[in-house]
């Protein structure tokens, strides 16, 4: 994810004041933006998703995930004051991993096959 993407998620995180108050002379969230890819790199692996080094992944199914991490991982560092939005940021990241489908590279060819698709359908009767 990116900052403009951080921000359209929690806006209260786009402001200087915000910024220099989770460490002096701060000026993006480039740090926590490879933290929460590490973070959900990690839950992925203990999903058993992430089997190997060479699969590749869409890495636009998890922007929103890796916002909601990052604000969770704000929220933390500012302690009791922000207890409740932090409580809402892990209940949006664990809303965001909880995909039905993650089109994971299986066999680590460098494209997605057709088994490795997971299409669903489903079927209304009236």
């Amino acid at each position: 994810s990116t900052d403009d993407i951080l921000y359209s998620f929690y806006p209260d995180l786009h402001n200087t004041t915000t910024l220099t108050s989770f460490e002096s002379g701060k000026t993006t969230w480039d740090e926590q933006h490879y933290m929460a890819a590490e973070h959900i790199v990690r839950d992925l692996k203990k999903q058993n998703i992430i089997k190997s080094r060479g699969q590749i992944m869409d890495w636009s199914m998890f922007e929103a995930a890796s916002c909601h991490k990052i604000a969770e991982i704000v929220y933390t560092a500012f302690g009791r004051p922000y207890f409740e939005q932090l409580a809402e940021a892990k209940k949006a990241y664990k809303d965001a991993m909880n995909l039905q489908f993650f089109d994971v590279d299986l066999n680590a060819n460098g494209s997605l096959d057709p088994v490795e698709r997971r299409d669903s359908m489903h079927f209304v009767r009236r």
